[in-house]
């Protein structure tokens, strides 16, 4: 036979495969250099086009600092104070708060605990 040979262990196919691969690869970074060379950048990183009439800060919500204070953040740090504070429940002081783990505290040593001399 005067045809093509295959040497034994070549793979004609996984050759060709493996040519392909790298011509196109190639073609594709040379199409995307001249594409960013010409200055039309495309992708993820491309400035978006606004249609117009739209401001470009159109729905950018607006964002607040965490150093401000919130109906929130006062209600806990409100609870935070009775809690762990010691205080007055009324005008005529006739009714005194304790802070949670002193009440603990006499609250077991009125019962007679263990723990009532700490």
């Amino acid at each position: 036979m005067a045809g093509l040979q295959e040497e034994p262990g070549v793979n004609v196919g996984l050759v060709v495969a493996c040519t392909l691969v790298i011509v196109f690869t190639m073609l594709g970074v040379w199409l995307l250099s001249v594409h960013i060379a010409h200055g039309r950048p495309n992708g993820p990183l491309a400035k978006p086009v606004t249609p117009a009439g739209i401001p470009p800060d159109f729905g950018v919500l607006e964002q607040k600092q965490f150093t401000e204070s919130s109906p929130r953040i006062e209600m806990a740090e409100h609870e935070h104070a009775l809690l762990h504070g010691y205080g007055w429940n009324d005008a005529a002081h006739r009714s005194a708060r304790v802070p949670i783990w002193r009440a603990e505290q006499l609250l077991l040593a009125k019962k007679g605990g263990a723990d009532a001399g700490r």
